[in-house]
């Protein structure tokens, strides 16, 4: 995104969020969209900011930055995560 600073183009990316992905899922897999949906609403609201930067293709520097965090602490999130999608959409 030219003419955005990094900060400025996270910010954005976030406006894109995961309904996007929601409804590629409803349109092959209504299960699926239930199941992303309701593990999504299960994220903390950091969670969903990570999540959300990480499927959009950010890497854990770059949202270990944004955020103001170390990337390890990102990585641990991350797996975290997983976990939980795991349990969800399994």
């Amino acid at each position: 995104m030219a003419g955005y600073t990094e900060t400025e183009r996270l910010e954005v990316s976030l406006d894109l969020d995961i309904r996007r992905y929601l409804e590629i899922a409803d349109r092959y897999d209504p299960v699926l969209k239930a199941e992303l949906q309701e593990f999504y609403e299960s994220l903390t609201e950091v969670d969903k900011i990570v999540f959300s930067l990480k499927v959009q293709g950010y890497t854990s520097q770059e949202i270990a930055d944004y955020l103001g965090v170390s990337r390890r602490r990102i990585r641990q999130r991350l797996k975290r995560i997983k976990i939980l999608m795991d349990e969800y959409v399994g």
